[in-house]
């Protein structure tokens, strides 16, 4: 069972209709992960935009940066 899903996942993460915008930005419904590899895994990971979390992982880090940056920035 978990081969046949990793094959699953490889098959759909390797289909360049699953990347848009010049293969930056990862949208697939069929696959269940929030975050992919991205085409070149020494770039790092980006965000399955089609999960419906992503958004809400994506809104909790931007609060965190905007936070520490107004952290940082409040006493100068």
């Amino acid at each position: 069972m978990e081969s046949s899903l990793k094959e699953r996942q490889e098959k759909l993460h390797k289909d360049p209709k699953n990347w848009k915008v010049f293969g930056m930005f990862y949208y697939c419904k069929e696959d269940d992960r929030v975050l992919v590899d991205k085409p070149n895994p020494a770039y790092g990971v980006t965000f399955n935009f089609a999960h419906r979390y992503a958004y809400v992982y994506m809104l909790i880090f931007f609060s965190l940066f905007g936070f520490m940056i107004y952290m940082i920035t409040r006493n100068q």
